[in-house]
């Protein structure tokens, strides 16, 4: 079963959520970026804020033609990201029953709950 942190869905929703677009998204996807726990490591370590720079180029290879909008949503996402995989951390040394048992999370849950496209 996928946490929030394995969940493409999740991170997919939460992305949008935060203001990211659609094309930004996909960016992400296409440099292995697909889910929470692989974005929290990707430009810098948990409990580090990542560069300015760093986030721009996460949206565009251009960081000149980044809006002043784009990094606060790719930081609050990135700021998600560190947060849970922090919590997740926490609750595993400390051996908390919700460690020992998951459920879906609910964006997970809507994604196999979803009929699959007819070609």
């Amino acid at each position: 079963m996928a946490t929030i942190l394995e969940s493409r869905a999740a991170f997919e929703a939460r992305a949008l959520e935060h203001g990211i677009t659609q094309d930004q998204l996909d960016r992400l996807k296409a440099k292995g970026l697909i889910n929470l726990s692989k974005l929290a490591f990707s430009i810098s370590t948990p409990g580090t804020s990542p560069e300015d720079e760093s986030l721009k180029l996460l949206v565009n290879d251009d960081p000149d033609l980044v809006t002043v909008g784009q990094p606060a949503s790719i930081r609050r996402l990135m700021f998600d990201a560190q947060t849970l995989c922090a919590s997740q951390v926490k609750h595993i040394l400390a051996g908390t029953e919700s460690t020992r048992t998951s459920e879906l999370v609910p964006a997970e849950r809507a994604s196999q709950e979803e009929p699959a496209a007819v070609p």
